[in-house]
Order: C-alpha cells, then sequence, then structure tokens
C-alpha cells in the first residue's frame, strides 16, 4: 500500500516557491500517493492575478479549499483530513503565520498521527504581529513540528540561532532547481532581436523594492551604459512597485535601454541569450535565479546578502558578488566580464558546475528519505 502523502500551500502565482513545489510534485517517486492542497481565506486571492499562474504539476491530484472566515476554513479542513487521513502532511506556506497553527490544531482534533513537515522557502525573521497568537505559533513550530526544512545553510543558521528552533528539528535541503524542463524551449526570445549587436543585462525578479534593490541596479545600469552605449537591460517580472521603477528609469534617461518585460512563464530563454545576469537583492533565503542562469550558462553578477548567494557564488570563481546599495561596483562587475572573456569563460564553466550540486533528482532523493523516516514507525489506525 502506497503511502500518502498531502503537500499544502496558500496560493499558487509563479514565485520560486511554487516552480519547487511543482518539480517536486512531477518527480516523486511512485512508491507515493501523493495530493496538492491548496488551503486559504478567499481574501488571500485578491491580486494573485497580478503575479502570473504558474501551471499546475502534470498529473497531480488538485484540490481547493477556500473559506470566507477562519472558523469555517478551520473545520472545512479538519473534516477534510478525516476524509483523506494522509500519512505525512508537508507544508509550503510562511511557517510563521497562524496557518500552520490551524493546520496542526486542525490535525490533532482529526485525530491523525501524521507527521508535519514545513519547508520554510522565504522567511528570515518571526514576526511578532498579531501578538495574541505569538507565543503558541511559536511554541508549535519549536515543539510540534516533526521537522523544518530550510532551502540554504544560511537560512538553517537563522532559524536555529534567532527563532530557537532545536537543531534536531531542521535539514537544509536545497530546492529543486535543474532538471529537464530548464532546458527546453530555449528559443531566442523575440524581445532580444532587434538588439543583435547589443550587450544584454537580464534580470529575473519580483519588482518589490523592499526585497530587491533593483533602483541600485538602474544606478548601475546607468553608469554601464555611459561605458558602454550597445547594452540594454532587460528586467522580467511584475509587482507592486513598477510604476516607482518606470519612473526611476525615466528619471535616469534610460527609456530607450531599459524595458520592463512583465511576467514570462518561461523566463530561461531571456537568461540563455543574456550576456549578463544580475540578481540585486536586499534578502535572500536562497537565489534559485543564480543557479538556473549557471545551469543555462550565463555568468552571474550578486549582490552579497547575508543568506543566500554568498552560499552559491565563490566569488570570481563561479560568479561575482557585489556589495549591497554600491552601483558603482555593480558597474564595474559588468565592465569586467563583458571585457575580459578569460574570466568571462571561467565563471561559465564553473558556474555550469556548480548548478550541479542543484539537480532536481537530488533534491527530491533527500525528501524521500526524511519523508520515510518520519512516517517510519509511526502507527496509523483507520
Amino acid at each position: 500500500m502506497r503511502k500518502k502523502l498531502l503537500f499544502i500551500t496558500d496560493h499558487w502565482t509563479a514565485g520560486g516557491r511554487e516552480r519547487s513545489l511543482k518539480n517536486i510534485l512531477e518527480n516523486i517517486s511512485d512508491e507515493w500517493d501523493y495530493e496538492l492542497l491548496i488551503l486559504r481565506r478567499i481574501h488571500t486571492k485578491i491580486g494573485e492575478e497580478k503575479r502570473g499562474y504558474l501551471p499546475f504539476p502534470k498529473n497531480a491530484k488538485i484540490t481547493k479549499l477556500e473559506r470566507g472566515s477562519i472558523i469555517t476554513l478551520f473545520f472545512s479542513f479538519v473534516k477534510f483530513l478525516k476524509s483523506r487521513r494522509p500519512h505525512l502532511i508537508s507544508t509550503h506556506i510562511t511557517p510563521t503565520g497562524n496557518l500552520l497553527l490551524l493546520i496542526y490544531l486542525a490535525k490533532k482534533l482529526a485525530c491523525l498521527p501524521a507527521p508535519i513537515v514545513v519547508t520554510n522557502h522565504d522567511t528570515l525573521e518571526f514576526p511578532v504581529d498579531e501578538f495574541v497568537t505569538f507565543f503558541l505559533r511559536k511554541y508549535v513550530l519549536k515543539r510540534k513540528i516533526e521537522r523544518l526544512v530550510t532551502i540554504s545553510q544560511g537560512q538553517q543558521w537563522i532559524v536555529e540561532k534567532m527563532w530557537g528552533i532545536p537543531k534536531g528539528r531542521v535539514v537544509t535541503i536545497y530546492n529543486p532547481v535543474v532538471g529537464e524542463e530548464l532546458f527546453e524551449n530555449l528559443y531566442e526570445p523575440w524581445e532580444y532581436k532587434p538588439f543583435k549587436d547589443a550587450i544584454k543585462i537580464v534580470a529575473v525578479s519580483r519588482l518589490d523594492l523592499s526585497t530587491k534593490d533593483l533602483l541600485t541596479l538602474l544606478q548601475a545600469f546607468s553608469i554601464f551604459n555611459r561605458m558602454e552605449e550597445r547594452a540594454k537591460l532587460f528586467i522580467i517580472g511584475d509587482g507592486q512597485d513598477k510604476e516607482r521603477i518606470q519612473q526611476y528609469i525615466s528619471e535616469l534617461k534610460l527609456r530607450d535601454s531599459v524595458f520592463l518585460l512583465g511576467f514570462r512563464l518561461n523566463p530561461y530563454p531571456y537568461i540563455k541569450y543574456a550576456d549578463v545576469l544580475v540578481h540585486s537583492a536586499f534578502v535572500e533565503s536562497f537565489g534559485r535565479t543564480i543557479v538556473e542562469a549557471m545551469a543555462l550558462g550565463c555568468p552571474v553578477i550578486a549582490t552579497d546578502c547575508f543568506v543566500g548567494p554568498g552560499e552559491i557564488i565563490k566569488n570570481e570563481e563561479n560568479g561575482m558578488l557585489v556589495p549591497l546599495k554600491d552601483p558603482l561596483r555593480m558597474a564595474e562587475a559588468m565592465k569586467r566580464l563583458v571585457a575580459d572573456e578569460e574570466l568571462r569563460n571561467k565563471l561559465i564553466v564553473n558556474g555550469i558546475k556548480k548548478a550541479q550540486e542543484f539537480l532536481v533528482s537530488t533534491s527530491i532523493k533527500k525528501r524521500e528519505e526524511l519523508f520515510r523516516e518520519l512516517i517510519k514507525g509511526v502507527k496509523y489506525e483507520r
């Protein structure tokens, strides 16, 4: 009898979390019977359409459980758990929020022994908002969740040291990034064709200036563009700060050289045919786009965030790291990668090698080993 896995997320847009979960569900072994549940209050759907949608995983059973109030959502979920009776629950939600508390309490009310595995895709802080539930949320995460999966060693250090999660409950499993779909349909983008002789810089980013330092990127490109008039910057992504970014492009007089392309379901051709990918962020949990660029043979410049890029990139070996909020250093890195062919080729070759550490197959194998370990010995009575 195949063991039942229940994967839970609270939205399905086109971010790194959804791409990772899609890779897991499309490549997990046949020993499991699995289902994806989208569990949320109805109001969380507002604005989701603006962020773009990723196709659902092929051949996966998908269920949406959406309710208007937290109470009706809770009891509907209890009923759902009693009917499905999964052997293990794998959540891909913000681990510090009230939804995890709801999942744990519903599991207890449904009298399920199923262990809960929480994957932390992007949260580095444990917020004190909603003070009434703060201590209970932290208690559940520290004492009642079987494993907290982090997606980088730096993130693991934070949840152990800053959040106080016991070491035995935390494990790092890198995101499943490099798989077959990364190399499919790699045709030259039509937006690139008018600029055959241009130096193409690309960034793939959510347009959110609270976490992504796109203003420094634009400043750096402005400096580089004065040195290299052929240079063009293509930014793929959408988000809440699009208008502010457009205004800044106008202020820098870069409207003929910077192009906001919006959301692209398949961003990989834009990376493949670019000369440089720049990953400019204030904060990062991993840096999926960095690995994708390495795998596709595009040299990478990244800001040296506290977590993420520095764990993937060895400076001037497989990529280039630049300080935060330093447009001059970023522009100089662009110039070096364009002018120094030897350095460029070294970064490409070593980047391709580094990307092999983030194979889809490797990530899923480690996750399945964890599932087997946690399910083993759990008494499950119908």
